[in-house]
């Protein structure tokens, strides 16, 4: 029987983590049926006591040691000396008899690496130098082989990417990427072969009625977009106010934030709402300074910061009436994916990005081109070397009215809406994605 290890962030709540619980979800399905064997282990930016139980009983169950009660704490005691013993024996016992499947920055297949507060402290010149630290070029030297999860937002790799591929490069099997997007980058800049597994959305999560009747009290039976995202560069925060409040100047519709900035790793949430408030008022400034003066906005804007649990996550999704992002680059795009398929409303997204495997044709698609990435901060080795989509203002103000006035036609609206769910519904066939896995481990 096959023997998979598979090392990801499976214990927190950023975009590898959801991602990786994914990847866990369908891999247990072919552990259950005999197909492998599976064993999990944990490298977190955070532990989070907000996961479902069903997901922690499901890392858990698969874990080569105990997470505890998933707590924040947990990260500083986690890989004790009696954890790293469990690890060792796994790897001598099975040594050249189990692949690695990897979901985790590529830095960190590099010797010297280290994240120096994080559960693996990577990098120790093929050595545990501690007892609180392991490298993932240490596990390596045990394994038969990698398959590396691979999602990324630009057009090429980081230098420091294209490293940590090349120090295991003679382990690598096969890729594994999210969207087809992916799939022709790393191929392109490797020369190595991918398949193309998307990740799975979780079933839906009943809402919060509470809160949801809460959000309509602000909402007022106006037409509402809504956003779902880290507040970011990437995402397209500016873009999308530019379109919104330009194009809704004069209009009862609201746009609904929901982002978080470094609450994942701890950071109070009043650095969102501060980051927020800066950059609608820095963009109000902007058109007032360089357009026609705007003095009073009909449209309403509603920003919800931080964290929240899924309950309260699926009351936003079930009071908008349409998704739209103008992201720079996505290398899968998981609230999208949730609201297509559990809340069977619109999406609106540039026509460039790796959701766009799960949009159906004929979608309402933002114009963008490609274009150097430029930022006041660079963020996970970005340069204005690689390229980004950067979405058209205008298209998106021409997208979001079309959708808005179509709104108002009950049997047009409801004819997209099923249109689009179906589409992603059946691209995102859980039982497909078993499949996938079958046929890449041969199993």
């Amino acid at each position: 029987m096959m023997k998979i290890l598979f090392i990801g962030q499976l214990t927190d709540n950023s975009g590898y983590g959801n991602a990786a619980r994914s990847y866990v979800s369908t891999l247990s399905k072919l552990h259950e049926s005999g197909d492998i064997e599976l064993s999990l282990l944990n490298h977190s930016f955070e532990s989070d006591s907000s996961l479902k139980e069903e997901e922690k009983k499901l890392i858990q169950k698969y874990s080569l040691v105990d997470h505890g009660d998933f707590s924040p704490q947990e990260k500083l005691s986690f890989y004790t000396e009696e954890n790293i013993a469990k690890i060792q024996k796994y790897l001598d016992d099975n040594k050249d008899n189990f692949h690695v499947m990897s979901l985790v920055v590529p830095d960190l297949y590099k010797e010297g690496y280290k994240f120096n507060n994080l559960a693996f402290n990577w990098g120790s010149n093929g050595k545990i130098l501690n007892k609180q630290s392991i490298s993932m070029p240490y596990v390596m030297k045990y394994a038969a082989g990698l398959y590396p999860c691979f999602v990324w937002e630009f057009d090429s790799l980081p230098k420091a990417w294209s490293e940590g591929i090349q120090f295991v490069s003679n382990k690598i099997v096969k890729f594994i990427s999210a969207c087809s997007w992916n799939k022709e980058v790393i191929e392109r800049c490797t020369n190595k072969k991918s398949i193309v597994i998307p990740y799975m959305v979780k079933p839906k999560v009943e809402p919060d009625t509470e809160y949801a009747n809460k959000i309509k009290g602000s909402l007022k039976d106006r037409y509402t977009f809504c956003m779902v995202g880290q507040l970011q560069n990437r995402k397209g925060y500016d873009i999308l106010l530019k379109s919104f409040l330009t194009e809704f100047k004069d209009d009862n519709v609201n746009l609904l934030m929901k982002c978080y900035t470094g609450e994942v790793f701890g950071v109070d949430s009043q650095q969102t709402v501060d980051k927020a408030k800066n950059l609608i008022l820095s963009v109000k400034n902007l058109i007032t300074s360089y357009g026609s003066s705007v003095n009073d906005y009909k449209c309403n804007l509603i920003v919800i910061p931080g964290l929240i649990p899924e309950e309260k996550l699926s009351s936003i999704y079930d009071v908008s009436d349409c998704f739209v992002t103008c992201t720079r680059g996505e290398g899968f795009g998981i609230p999208m994916a949730d609201f297509l398929i559990h809340h069977k409303k619109p999406v609106i997204s540039p026509d460039k990005g790796g959701h766009l495997d799960f949009i159906a044709p004929n979608s309402p698609l933002i114009e963008s081109r490609f274009g150097p990435y430029f930022s006041e901060k660079s963020k996970h080795h970005a340069t204005c070397d690689m390229n980004y989509v950067d979405p058209s203002i205008l298209s998106a103000r021409k997208q979001m009215r079309k959708m808005y006035e179509i709104g108002k036609n009950n049997d047009k609206y409801s004819k997209i809406c099923d249109t689009m769910h179906k589409h992603a519904k059946e691209y995102l066939d859980p039982d497909h994605n078993v499949r996938m896995f079958r046929d890449l481990l041969g199993v």
